[in-house]
Parts: structure tokens; sequence; C-alpha cells
């Protein structure tokens, strides 16, 4: 009669076809450490646990998230609070881009800081419990999403993944670094597609004439994920703690025929 009345009953649980990230957000939702897997019998097959499931697999890769922008647009919204600290499920937006690089075992994280530093550094400290080392490159003027990266305290030997600290984003980081591995790219962004639709008809004309209509027609571009793989010869060319935004270090590459490759997004 003891065991019913201590045991847990309404506890959480997942399938086995279950997501690794689906279940990450489960448990920082309800703030547990591990997580039962229940197969189609109803009966305990496994569990997820979150010290396994952070640095599953280590790399020497190195990330940077830019979180040091003041959020402008969304007005009193960020006046106390950094716009990558805002919650989306209750959590940070940038807690979530920490543990999910920290998931594909990316060891040493560097938050790019400025505004309202010190939240972001109180919340992370040294990134024990992220499962992660976390570093600072603290900007004393708002040096962009480029910039902040001379700030790095040395060139590293492997590939950097930079993403901008307001993503909430699922992609595959080992999957993304081996596209650019593979395709012998010095640097690489994550693109996806996006349609606008054109609110009137079109019509196509030569001359006088009218050769076609289109009613209402979407148009097809293809837009910036702000996530990017960079080789180390790529941080060479940024200028030292002078304000530069990554698309001027894309064109950089692009001038100096260096290969930039498009990682495309979409399903993953």
């Amino acid at each position: 009669r003891v065991i019913p009345q201590i045991m847990n009953s309404n506890f959480i649980s997942v399938g086995s076809q279950a997501d690794k990230n689906e279940v990450m957000d489960l448990m920082r939702l309800h703030s547990v450490q591990v997580v039962p897997v229940i197969d189609e019998n109803g009966e305990m097959a496994g569990s997820f646990q979150w010290n396994e499931m952070i640095g599953w697999e280590s790399k020497e890769n190195w990330a940077v998230i830019m979180a040091g922008g003041k959020g402008s647009r969304l007005g009193s919204i960020t006046a106390t609070t950094p716009k990558p600290m805002l919650t989306v499920g209750g959590t940070p937006i940038l807690e979530r881009l920490v543990t999910h690089l920290a998931s594909y075992g990316i060891g040493k994280i560097f938050l790019a800081v400025n505004h309202l530093s010190e939240v972001i550094e109180t919340h992370f400290g040294d990134g024990d419990g992220f499962g992660c080392d976390i570093e600072y490159l603290r900007e004393d003027k708002p040096l962009g999403t480029g910039g902040a990266l001379s700030l790095l305290p040395e060139i590293p030997e492997h590939d950097v993944v930079v993403m901008n600290g307001d993503l909430v984003t699922q992609i595959d980081i080992a999957d993304f670094i081996e596209f650019h591995v593979a395709k012998k790219c010095d640097l690489t962004m994550a693109v996806r597609n996006h349609f606008t639709e054109v609110s009137y008809g079109v019509v196509d004309v030569r001359g006088d004439l009218v050769e076609s209509l289109s009613e209402k027609p979407q148009i097809k571009q293809v837009i910036n994920c702000g996530m990017y793989v960079l080789s180390p010869q790529v941080l060479q060319l940024v200028p030292k703690e002078e304000s530069t935004p990554i698309t001027w270090l894309v064109e950089q590459c692009l001038e100096k025929d260096r290969v930039v490759g498009a990682y495309p997004t979409e399903g993953k």
C-alpha cells in the first residue's frame, strides 16, 4: 500500500518514435531531467536523460551567438529584457539556442553581448548546467553581426557556427556543418524559400499586346535565415572592432571567389 502513495502515476512520457528536440522541449517545460519512453504496449522501453542528451557527441567546432542587439522595434518590451531573453514556451530564446547547440556536441559557445548584457551573463554564467562552456564577447559599442567575430580570443582551428540570437529553430547542426565540409565551402548560410503574393493580377505585355495574365501570383525568393558556418580563413577577413554586418563578410567572400554555400532548411 505504501508504493501507490509515494509513486507518481501522472508522469511525463513519450513514445518510441519521439524526436530528441521535442523531448528536450518537454524537459524544459516541466523542469524534469528524465523522460521515460513508453512503447505501444504501454510498457517502459527506455528513457531520455538530460545529461546524456546534452553534448551527446563532442565536436571541436565553436559557436557564436549574436545576442547584443537592442530589439528597438519591440519598444518597451525590450527595455528591461534583451530580445534574445524573451521567452517561447516559458524558456528564453537564447537558452533554447544554447541547449540546442550543446545537444549536438558544441562544447564552446561565445555569446556576443552589449544591450543589457548583465541579464544574459547572470542567467548563463560560465555555461555550467547548460551542457557547454560559455564565454562572452563584450561589445563596447554595437559591432554588428560580423564585427563581433573580431572579438574572438583567437582564430579557431575548426569551422565556426554563427547564429542570430533571436531565432527559434530546430536546424540539424551536425548536418549543417557536414554540408559545409562536403561542399568545400568557405562560408555557408542557411536559406529557405519565401513566397510573396502579389495583390493584383500581373499582366505580361509585349508591345501593345497582352501575352498572359496571372491572377495574384506568388513570387518565390530565397531568404537568409541568419545562421552560418564559417571556415577559419574567413574569420581573418573581419576588421578589428569595427561595426560590420555579416552580409559584408559574404560579399567579401564572393568578391574574392571564395565558395559560399546555401544550405536549404525546408523540411529540416
